[in-house]
């Protein structure tokens, strides 16, 4: 049972900030006011090492808009959905990865 818990973990905690990600897409796209955007900055803090990645965002702005254009893609790209909906849901996924073997560590080498 707890070795189950141990391997399903992590992807839970995965879906469930991939979850929340979409919820926020869903917001962000739906919402009338302009500032809905700006929702963005509550994830910051969520996927931190990742939201360094923003100070890259008007060269990479520029690079996307120079390769596909104005195009569907542009919306697949766009810096917030990379940071927070796929490196973030691998950061999370890893990180409660490590944390469960961490944690798993220590309590084996307490046991000795």
């Amino acid at each position: 049972m707890i070795k189950r818990l141990k391997l399903a973990a992590p992807i839970i905690i995965a879906i469930v900030h991939g979850m929340l990600f979409a919820a926020t897409v869903l917001y962000v796209y739906t919402s009338s006011t302009e500032q809905a955007a700006l929702v963005w900055l509550y994830w910051a803090p969520i996927d931190f090492p990742f939201s360094l990645l923003y100070y890259a965002a008007p060269t990479y702005s520029q690079l996307v808009y120079r390769l596909v254009g104005d195009s569907p893609l542009t919306y697949v790209l766009y810096l917030p959905h990379l940071i927070h909906g796929l490196l973030g849901t691998v950061w999370w996924y890893f990180l409660a990865l490590l944390t469960i073997k961490a944690v798993s560590r220590l309590r084996s080498m307490r046991r000795e």
